[in-house]
């Protein structure tokens, strides 16, 4: 982690030098040395972190370079704020020089600071040959320093984890391999893929290798190989292992050949070997696509049934290994299957009633539940407590359960490590703030790249910030290591952590010092010296404890306990820690002296903040001295009515603002302001939306029929639009709407007065949900011709009888859902309408006959009740 946190310093100390402030010589000069010093311990930092932790000395010497990172980074935060680019233009001059003296102090404030950096610098270089810490990077082996006997503690792990093989246990996936052996001998002659992706412990080498050793299999293919291929691979080794697999038996002059073979001979030799043979090879736990490209030439396609299986943890692997594959994500077990699962581990197929008392049951229930489905974590846990007789030795492990089962079982650790270890630096960072959240708890995905982007791990010079953020998460559910939860449009709207990886991350994080967590119950008393602090439970005992630090940089309180601090509390907090990035409270209720409820003024002091949440508090109005926050980026507050002051307007910053506002939010002027969420339309009439020239998405609430949708209109960025009216209201014309020729995603919620406004909305939709819109004529006619509609769902939006859809109607729609539609009963379908249908949903429509064809098209499945965007902070 080190490395990446270093990476990450080096960039941050690379972009200041391009700025205009570093306009001193000595400054710069400084800036750059201690780019390139921390550049050049790179190459020793990933080799030492694998020693450390056998090595007292390398950990001091491992800490000391990431605290100096951090200062790093720290220092030039700082100086970019108070300091900013010099102005230009005749008054603009004039205030630089009336503030000369200030920025000639925090300039020079710098360099000093600076300079002490550099004195540790060369401190923990002389340490290093002093004590004795040396030979950092002459790890054999290749790839990220494993060790020369990486290759083979894995595939020794990959075999003690494929719990098939070690206690004929396979128990759950039963289903899944009659899809797959239907895969593997489905009437298509041209040689296949098969593709099984997900978590690392989840059974994807157990349900391959119950696939290969089926006896069915082994009657229709009488070639079958097996070979592991892993982070760490050599592509001759690979095709040795094919070929002795497929060989069966390999002696003397052949063997010795074969060892002796180049790359392409051995391509060549396999393929003969191969040649008008029907076989079925297994590649297992490949992590890159070009592991694939580099065995496949040798697999001949002869159109005779050949199949291969792969299994892979990255879904964009298992999606582009070949254009014909099947790709099947491997689910977890369900509740009952996990039980069977545990209880033929620890019985050893002698029966657990023999000796498991009804609170041994219990408290087995409760731990494998904690197992979250992981097959895994279920069979190690089994056989942990299959040795342990007594009811307080149970209740021990289910105290720690998580550390009981890495202390007993090395795989998982290493398993689940190896995921870790394949991210890149940024990715590291993204997937470490995942453990801050509370366990077992849903993740709002849309808060959560912002935090990420407060917390400057994406820079604000990649050109889209959301963008990056987007493509870091979708890359973390890629290679599963976070779960979707939900989605609202075509996006991840929730996602959640597995335990086991939470931990992990928590783990890494704390060795790092990447934040720190106050939960007495669970982990030890906190480092209030720590940058980032998180605080889970007992919050009034976390603020009589912690001390004053410039150093700290992020707090998030979560409270889920419901303790009430006290007003003073939050008022210390912008004292004492004056450099917080990021403030996020959620479920704080302040005991307030009277009953006025505001924010404390106090807020004001935080000029650094980027990140502010007030998620579930008992504030009701933010105060004058929130436009003092200049750097404020997201304002989210959410599951209370909040005021806004006028100075509001001063947010120049501000791109994103999530919060049920009650009364004017003077945001007109905010030029930057990316997201408005939960605005009521009387305000939202109020504003002068011209200068909102970077709005993207918009959710206005209470439209009740009254004035008109003019000032959306001129919304020329927008792209994703919420519009819902009052219990009474309806809409007001929709046809200013089709001004938006960047809207992608609308939904309307709410009566639409004249069926007709319909073909108003702009041609550019590609997701459209129509809600309570009390349309009484076929809505199919006019919503067929959208050109790039691609999404369309219907709740409660229609009452008439019939739907007719017309040939080459519907061109790109690919997801169809109808739900709460009592009175539809006919639905005409002809043949060359949506031809692109890949899934549809049909909730209770109870007197809908749908057209034959419909029963061919995947089935969606109702995993919710549809809420509205901003229902689903209520739910």
């Amino acid at each position: 982690m080190t490395d990446a946190i270093v990476s990450f310093a080096v960039k941050k100390l690379g972009d200041f030098l391009t700025q205009e402030i570093v306009d001193r010589k000595n400054l710069s000069t400084r800036v750059e040395w201690l780019r390139n010093e921390l550049g050049y311990m790179q190459s020793f930092i990933q080799d030492a972190e694998e020693k450390q932790s056998d090595d007292h000395r390398m950990q001091q010497w491992i800490s000391e370079i990431t605290d100096i990172a951090h200062n790093a980074v720290a220092i030039l935060n700082d100086c970019n704020l108070k300091v900013g680019a010099p102005k230009s233009g005749f008054f603009n001059s004039l205030q630089t020089y009336a503030c000369l003296c200030s920025r000639e102090a925090n300039l020079y404030n710098t360099s000093q600071q600076l300079k002490s950096l550099k004195q540790r610098v060369l401190d923990i270089s002389r340490k290093r040959e002093t004590y004795d810490i040396k030979n950092l990077s002459n790890s054999t082996g290749e790839g990220p320093n494993r060790g020369p006997n990486s290759r083979s503690i894995i595939k020794t792990l990959r075999r003690a984890t494929s719990y098939v093989d070690q206690d004929r246990l396979f128990v759950g996936f039963e289903d899944v391999t009659q899809t797959l052996l239907a895969e593997l001998f489905k009437m298509e002659h041209r040689r296949s893929v098969i593709s099984i992706y997900g978590m690392g412990g989840l059974g994807k080498t157990t349900v391959a290798r119950e696939l290969y050793n089926s006896s069915k299999v082994m009657e229709n293919f009488a070639y079958r190989a097996w070979a592991c291929v892993s982070q760490e691979y050599s592509t001759s080794d690979l095709l040795r292992t094919l070929i002795k697999s497929f060989r069966k038996r390999c002696f003397g002059d052949e063997l010795k050949m074969i060892e002796q073979m180049d790359e392409e001979d051995l391509e060549r030799y396999l393929r003969e070997i191969l040649k008008d043979h029907k076989y079925l090879a297994v590649v297992d736990d490949v992590w890159h696509k070009e592991a694939w490209e580099s065995l496949k030439r040798a697999f001949p396609d002869d159109k005779n049934g050949s199949r291969v299986i792969i299994t892979t943890r990255k879904r964009d692997v298992a999606t582009r290994v070949d254009d014909r594959s099947f790709v099947h994500e491997l689910r977890f077990l369900t509740p009952d299957e996990s039980w069977d699962l545990f209880c033929k581990k620890i019985s050893h197929g002698d029966g657990y009633n023999n000796w498991c008392s009804a609170g041994m049951l219990d408290l087995g229930r409760q731990m494998v539940h904690k197992c979250g489905g992981l097959p895994l974590a279920i069979v190690v846990l089994g056989g942990l407590l299959c040795h342990k007789k007594w009811l307080q030795e149970w209740h021990e492990v289910k105290e720690h359960i998580w550390r009981h089962l890495k202390n007993d079982s090395l795989e998982i650790s290493y398993l689940l490590s190896l995921s870790y270890d394949d991210l890149s630096g940024q990715l590291k960072h993204c997937f470490l703030y995942l453990g801050s959240f509370l366990e077992d708890s849903l993740i709002d995905v849309e808060k959560l790249k912002w935090l990420w982007m407060a917390e400057g791990f994406i820079t604000p010079r990649e050109p889209k910030m959301e963008e990056v953020a987007d493509h870091y998460l979708n890359e973390l559910v890629n290679r599963s290591m976070i779960q979707i939860a939900d989605k609202m449009w075509d996006r991840i709207a929730y996602c959640r952590i597995h335990d086991l990886l939470r931990d992990l991350a928590v783990q890494k994080a704390i060795e790092v010092n990447f934040f720190d967590i106050y939960d007495p119950r669970k982990y030890s008393a906190t480092n209030s010296s720590g940058r980032r602090q998180v605080v889970h439970t007992q919050i009034r005992n976390y603020f009589s404890l912690v001390s004053p630090s410039s150093k700290m940089q992020s707090l998030v309180i979560f409270n889920p306990d419901g303790e009430e601090p006290k007003v003073k509390h939050f008022r210390s907090v912008c004292v004492s820690f004056t450099n917080l990035h990021v403030l996020y409270l959620e479920n704080c209720h302040f005991n307030f002296a009277t009953a006025v409820g505001q924010l404390p003024y106090d807020i004001g002091s935080l000029i650094h903040l980027k990140f502010l949440g007030i998620v579930d508090t008992n504030f009701r109005s933010l105060p004058s001295s929130l436009g003092k926050l200049k750097s404020l980026e997201t304002l989210c507050a959410t599951m209370t009515d909040l005021a806004f002051p006028p100075e509001i307007s001063e947010l120049t910053n501000l791109r994103h603002l999530v919060a049920l506002c009650r009364g004017p939010v003077n945001v007109s002027s905010l030029t930057n302001l990316e997201t408005l969420k939960y605005v009521k339309y009387q305000d939202w009439l109020k504003l002068e939306t011209t200068n909102l020239v970077n709005l993207r998405e918009l959710v206005v609430q209470n439209i009740d029929g009254q004035g008109s949708l003019d000032s959306i209109g001129k919304l020329r960025s927008l792209a994703t639009l919420t519009l819902t009216c009052s219990v009474s209201g309806a809409f007001p014309p929709l046809e200013p709407l089709s001004s938006c020729q960047h809207l992608i995603r609308l939904w309307l919620s709410g009566p639409i007065q004249n069926q007709g406004q319909l073909e108003k909305l702009p041609r550019s939709i590609m997701i459209l949900t129509l809600q309570h819109s009390n349309v009484g004529r076929d809505p199919m006619p006019v919503l067929e011709t959208f050109p790039n509609l691609q999404s369309l769902e219907l709740i409660g939006a229609y009452y008439g009888h019939s739907f007719c859809c017309t040939a080459k109607g519907f061109p790109e729609l690919e997801l169809l859902r109808f739900r709460n539609l009592y009175s539809l009963m006919d639905w005409h379908l002809e043949d060359e309408a949506m031809p692109r249908l890949k899934g549809v949903g049909i909730f209770k429509c109870p007197r809908l006959k749908c057209p034959q064809r419909i029963n061919h098209v995947f089935k969606l499945k109702e995993t919710e009740t549809r809420l509205l965007p901003y229902e689903r902070m209520w739910a």
